[in-house]
C-alpha cells in the first residue's frame, strides 16, 4: 500500500506515542497530532491528511462530532479508537461517515487491514460521488435538465427559491407533521454533502423507534413530498434533477444547487486569501460578500434537527465571529473605526462573554475618543460575568489603553 499522511486525535499522550511510531514503521507519515475535538478540526483543514485516526472520546469536541464537520468541510477516510466495544458508539460512527471502528489497544494486525479498507472504500466512495453528481442529464429526462437551480438559504430563516419562486408552505402538502419531516431531509442531505446518506442511515436518525417496514414507508412519503415541493411538474418514475439516488444512497446535485452556506465559506476564505497576499481592498470586498449572507444562525428554527445540527451550526457561528475580526481590521485599516465599532458589536452579539471581543470593542470605543463608553463596556462586561459566576479578565479598558494604534 502507498505512504498515507495521517493524522492522529488522541489526548493519551502513550496512545499517540505508541500509534506514530508503529504508523511509521509502516511506512506512513504522522503530520499531526491533536489532542481534542477543536484541534482535529482544526488540523484536517490545514493539513489536508489522507486519513485520520480518532478516538471517540476527546476533550471540548467529542471524535463524533467532529468526525461529521470533518466529513463536511475536508473529507478524509476516519477510523475510530475507542477503549471499549459499543455497539451505539460504532453506529453513531458509521452514521458520520468513518471507514473503521477499532478498540483499544489495537494489534498490529488489526490496524492494517483497517488502513487499507479505509482508504479504499473511501477513494471508491469518492469515485461514486462523482459518477452520481454527473448522472442527472445524462440520463434525466428533458424536463429535469431544464429544471431552474435552487437557490437555499439556511443562514437564518430557512426558505428556498426556484428560479424566481419562493416555494411556499403549502407546497410541502402532506399535513404539518409530513412538512416538517420533508424540510428536515432536506436540511440533512444539505448537511452530508458530498457524500449522501444511506436510506438505512436517514431511518435510523428520523424514525429510530419504528419497526423496519414502517419506517421505510414514512421514509418514501416524506420523500415523494420532498420531491413534490421541489419539483411539482416531476412524474412518477421521471428522474429528479435535485435529488439523486444510486442503489440506496441519497443525495443533492450541488451543480443545480446555490447553497448561501457555501458561499458565505467561500467568501470568507478568499477573502483570508487576498488578505494574506496583501490585496486588503479585495479582502474587504470579499469579506464584506460573506457578512451579507450570514443571516443568523444555520438552520435556525427548523424543527427536527438540533441532534445532528449543532457541531456546524456552532463551527458556522465562530467563523461569523472571526469574520467579524477580519472586518474590523480591514475598516481600521482604511481610518474607518465607525464601521470598525459596528463589526465588533455584531461580534459581541454572538458571545458577549468573549475576553477578545470585549477588549477589542473597548479599543476602538478609545479610538474614536468615546471614554465613557469604554468605561461602561467594562462594566458591562464584568457585570454580565458576575451574574453568570463567571471570573472576568482582569481591566480590559487599561490593556486596550497601552495598545498602539496603527
Amino acid at each position: 500500500m502507498e505512504s498515507l499522511r495521517i493524522l492522529i486525535a488522541d489526548d493519551e499522550t502513550i496512545i499517540v506515542m505508541d500509534l506514530k511510531a508503529r504508523l511509521e514503521r509502516l511506512g506512513h507519515r504522522v503530520v499531526g497530532d491533536a489532542v481534542h475535538g477543536l484541534q482535529a478540526l482544526q488540523m484536517a483543514r490545514e493539513l489536508q491528511p489522507d486519513l485520520i485516526i480518532m478516538d471517540i472520546k476527546m476533550p471540548r469536541l467529542n471524535g463524533i462530532e467532529a468526525a461529521r464537520t470533518i466529513t463536511q468541510e475536508s473529507p478524509a477516510p476516519i477510523i475510530f479508537l475507542t477503549a471499549y466495544g459499543d455497539e451505539e458508539l460504532a453506529r453513531q460512527a458509521s452514521r458520520v461517515g468513518a471507514q473503521a471502528y477499532l478498540v483499544k489497544p489495537v494489534a498490529d494486525k488489526h490496524l492494517v487491514p483497517a488502513i487499507t479498507l479505509a482508504y479504499h472504500n473511501f477513494r471508491q466512495l469518492l469515485a461514486f460521488r462523482k459518477r452520481l453528481a454527473s448522472t442527472p442529464c445524462e440520463s434525466a429526462s428533458p424536463h429535469s435538465c431544464h429544471e431552474p437551480i435552487l437557490r437555499i438559504f439556511t443562514l437564518g430563516r430557512f426558505t428556498i427559491q426556484r428560479g424566481q419562486e419562493l416555494i411556499s408552505k403549502e407546497a410541502w402538502s402532506v399535513g404539518k407533521a409530513g412538512a416538517r419531516k420533508a424540510r428536515a431531509l432536506l436540511a440533512y442531505l444539505l448537511s452530508r454533502q458530498p457524500y449522501g446518506a444511506s436510506r438505512d442511515e436517514i431511518l435510523e436518525l428520523f424514525w429510530p423507534m419504528r419497526e423496519y417496514e414502517i419506517a421505510r414507508g414514512s421514509f418514501n412519503r416524506t420523500l415523494y413530498a420532498l420531491r413534490r415541493a421541489l419539483e411539482p411538474a416531476l412524474k412518477t418514475r421521471q428522474t429528479s434533477t435535485y435529488i439523486l439516488q444510486e442503489q440506496e444512497i441519497y443525495s443533492l446535485n450541488m451543480a443545480q444547487i446555490w447553497l448561501d452556506k457555501d458561499a458565505f465559506q467561500t467568501h470568507l476564505q478568499q477573502g483570508t486569501r487576498w488578505w494574506a497576499r496583501g490585496l486588503r481592498d479585495e479582502a474587504y470586498r470579499e469579506w464584506q460578500e460573506a457578512d451579507r449572507l450570514y443571516r443568523g444562525d444555520w438552520l435556525k428554527g427548523v424543527p427536527g434537527v438540533e441532534n445532528w445540527c449543532t457541531p456546524l451550526r456552532q463551527q458556522l457561528r465562530m467563523d461569523y465571529v472571526h469574520l467579524q475580526f477580519s472586518l474590523a481590521d480591514a475598516a481600521e485599516r482604511q481610518g474607518d473605526f465607525s464601521r470598525a465599532l459596528l463589526y465588533s458589536q455584531k461580534a459581541l452579539e454572538q458571545d458577549p462573554f468573549d475576553e477578545a471581543i470585549n477588549e477589542r470593542l473597548i479599543r476602538t470605543y478609545l479610538r474614536l475618543g468615546r471614554f465613557a463608553d469604554a468605561v461602561d463596556q467594562q462594566r458591562f462586561y464584568e457585570a454580565r460575568c458576575q451574574d453568570l459566576d463567571i471570573s472576568p479578565a482582569p481591566d480590559l479598558l487599561r490593556r486596550a489603553q497601552k495598545l498602539p494604534v496603527d
